[in-house]
């Protein structure tokens, strides 16, 4: 679907948590406590599971429940992990009406603050990041949550909260 010159579409990870409702996260709550044991970078795994699919395939399972290649000191921790992986699968389905939806665009319309502003980092090297600062700052300001802007900076919470 396109919108404003924007292309939308079904998502399939974006960095952990971001973009997802609190109730979704309330509801699957016990699951996701198991996301960071399963090994690796576990961003696609949190946003797979929330979206109702299973992370893990056959021949991953597989490969961490009979680690029969790996060095003896790597066995048993493959064969956790696998355990883990093996218990986030299926309890991470979902009937496909109730799925939750993660969308995704292109071009992107947010993205991380880095300390240098330009390409790849910013979607927008046209964008006046400063002012994006400075308002960002007052809008927290505004919120209770100080925050220190200072030119060329990445703005820091300097709230205790």
């Amino acid at each position: 679907m396109t919108l404003d010159g924007v292309q939308w579409f079904r998502g399939i990870s974006t960095t952990s948590s971001f973009g997802v409702r609190r109730s979704a996260l309330r509801q699957d709550a016990r699951l996701l406590r198991l996301c960071p044991f399963t090994g690796g970078s576990w961003d696609t795994t949190t946003c797979l599971v929330l979206q109702g699919y299973q992370p893990f395939d056959g021949a991953t399972l597989r490969a961490d429940l009979w680690p029969v290649g790996a060095p003896p000191r790597e066995r048993h921790k493959r064969f956790v992990r696998g355990l883990t992986r093996a218990a986030v699968n299926p309890r991470a389905l979902r009937r496909p009406s109730r799925r939750r939806l993660l969308m995704s665009c292109d071009p992107l319309l947010v993205t991380h603050m880095d300390l240098t502003c330009g390409p790849p980092n910013c979607t927008d090297p046209a964008a006046d990041w400063p002012s994006v600062a400075t308002d960002t700052a007052a809008w927290a300001a505004g919120r209770g949550i100080a925050i220190d802007v200072r030119p060329g900076e990445v703005p820091r919470s300097t709230s205790t909260r």
